[in-house]
């Protein structure tokens, strides 16, 4: 028993708190998400639901003293810990269909195991210390793929080191319970046993606000990215490349340095699509924005403004060295082949020289490179033509 401001919290207390927890934590999520379940949103409920079973049969288990509540009480936590894992791997872009199948096998067979141990050999011990340290592996996974990966958020790090603590718990348990000279059961009073079910009160809230917020936040950049980048061949789409090149634009103007804008067609685009097929046709595209991509600078703005239109912004660059950037660019493209296919570009170019007294106009700028283009595409095309303005 620890005493918490002047109350008294003992296991028992703990056990109730985790059934009811659970409990309710799995029907707020239910009415929360009953339009829209994800995968992970269904696999966290059932994780929930499992979790509360798993309490509620303690609770029956500490009065009738029946080894039988016992040992389902701890197959449906084996495998509420299996669902959090999944619901996780599920989160986190891990959702690898035969390591569930290895996993769930493993679990089943430690289910049976602790399940001999309380019915057939009657050794809390042994059970106990299986149980727990299957759950603080599985905790241990949960932490593996929240904050492994290098893009990990702060959000994913902070539940991470929630369940890493627990699994730390879970596991000065699992040593406890394998001290054999003492008899170990679900009451058994100790440190590591309030430490262990507060734990898992502590996974419960965590778990039950983080994977609903991790997977609002996973939303919320996918929205981010679709309202930033062109599905199809992953660069700025029209709106948000208009918007960079405004900003880069302002930034030209007060510097004063040189810059170009590019504007690039494929040419006879239609053609591959009515020759080749839509699905053709997209490939090149994607290719295309793939291989233009490898050879701008960081810092260069590419973006696909139209169908088989797209432009670039070149911040900090003479008229020179924006018509042999472009140049080299219709070149590459040139000899490349897509597929078989053999396709080549025309670009327009408008290069803006540094101008003390008078700041440069995006609408014209578009106006001059268009113009370009247009220029390219009559004179035959696979071509670069560049316009300047001061």
């Amino acid at each position: 028993m620890i005493r918490l401001g002047g109350i008294a919290i003992d296991t028992k207390t703990l056990i109730i708190l985790d059934a009811f927890g659970n409990l309710l934590g799995a029907l707020l999520i239910y009415a929360y998400n009953k339009r829209h379940f994800s995968r992970t949103v269904k696999y966290h409920l059932y994780s929930q639901i499992l979790f509360g079973l798993t309490f509620s049969l303690f609770i029956v288990g500490m009065f009738l003293f029946n080894n039988m509540y016992l040992a389902i009480a701890n197959c449906s936590l084996i495998f509420g810990g299996g669902f959090e894992v999944f619901a996780i791997m599920q989160l986190t872009n891990n959702n690898n269909e035969k390591i569930k199948k290895v996993l769930m096998f493993v679990l089943a067979l430690v289910s049976l195991v602790q399940a001999s141990f309380a019915v057939i050999i009657d050794v809390s011990n042994l059970r106990i210390a299986l149980v727990t340290t299957t759950l603080s592996m599985l905790w241990l996974i949960i932490v593996y793929l929240l904050m492994k990966p290098k893009n990990s958020t702060l959000l994913q790090k902070m539940v991470g080191i929630f369940f890493l603590v627990t699994a730390g718990s879970l596991i000065l348990r699992s040593l406890q319970a394998l001290d054999l000279s003492k008899k170990f059961d679900l009451l058994t009073p100790g440190f590591a046993q309030i430490l262990t079910f507060a734990g898992m009160f502590m996974i419960m809230i965590v778990s039950g606000f983080g994977i609903p917020l991790l997977s609002k936040e996973r939303a919320d950049e996918q929205l981010l990215i679709s309202a930033t980048y062109d599905g199809l061949t992953n660069i700025y789409n029209r709106k948000h490349f208009f918007e960079e090149a405004e900003k880069e634009l302002d930034y030209a103007n007060r510097k004063k340095c040189p810059f170009s804008l590019l504007m690039i067609d494929i040419d006879h685009f239609k053609n591959i699509n009515d020759t080749y097929g839509h699905q053709k046709g997209d490939l090149v595209l994607s290719e295309f924005a793939k291989t233009i991509s490898e050879v701008l600078r960081k810092y260069d703005l590419f973006g696909r403004v139209g169908g088989e239109e797209f432009q670039i912004f070149l911040q900090d660059i003479s008229k020179e060295e924006a018509f042999m950037v472009a140049e080299k660019l219709r070149l590459l493209i040139e000899n490349v082949n897509t597929d078989e296919i053999h396709y080549t570009i025309s670009i327009g170019i408008c290069s803006i020289e540094p101008n003390l007294g008078k700041e440069s106009n995006f609408d014209e700028i578009l106006r001059q490179c268009d113009l370009a283009l247009y220029e390219a595409k009559n004179s035959g095309r696979n071509r670069t033509i560049q316009k300047s303005m001061q």
